[in-house]
C-alpha cells in the first residue's frame, strides 16, 4: 500500500479521527473547525500563511504556485492534525460550504495555471518528467 506524504503515523492519525469524528452534525462542523483553528496560535499562524500566497481573488498579483505549495506543506506538516484533519474532513450540508472548504483545502492556485498549455508543451513537459514517461 502506497501511504505518500502522509506517513503511517500520520496515516493511523487520520484513521483514529474518522473512526471518532460524530458523522450528523446539526451544526456547521466546518466552521466549528475553522474557529478552533483560529483559536490555536500554530494553526492560524499557518493558515494565514497559506492564505496569502493561494489567494489572488484578493490581489493583483498573479499566484505563485510554487510558493503557494510550500505554504500548503508547511500547513499539513507543522499544524496539529487534530485541527488540520478537522479542516480537511468537515462534513458539508450545502454547495456554498463544500467550495469553501474545497477552496481552503485546494486552493485554485495550487493546481491551475494562468495560461493554459498547449499538447506541444504537455508533450515536451511529459518527455522531460521521468514519471510521465
Amino acid at each position: 500500500m502506497y501511504v505518500g506524504t502522509l506517513g503511517s503515523q500520520a496515516l493511523c492519525s487520520l484513521l483514529f479521527l474518522c473512526l471518532t469524528v460524530e458523522h450528523i452534525s446539526k451544526g456547521n462542523n466546518c466552521l466549528d473547525a475553522a474557529k478552533a483553528c483560529n483559536l490555536d496560535d500554530t494553526c492560524k499562524k499557518y493558515r494565514s500563511a497559506y492564505i496569502t500566497p493561494c489567494t489572488t481573488s484578493m490581489s493583483n498579483e498573479v499566484c505563485n504556485r510554487r510558493k503557494c505549495h510550500k505554504a500548503l506543506r508547511q500547513f499539513f506538516d507543522k499544524v496539529p492534525a487534530k485541527h488540520s484533519y478537522g479542516m480537511l474532513f468537515c462534513s458539508c450540508r450545502d454547495i456554498a460550504c463544500t467550495e469553501r472548504r474545497r477552496q481552503t483545502i485546494v486552493p485554485v492556485c495550487s493546481y491551475e495555471e494562468r495560461d493554459k498549455p498547449n499538447c506541444l508543451n504537455l508533450q515536451d513537459s511529459c518527455k522531460t518528467n521521468y514519471i510521465c514517461r
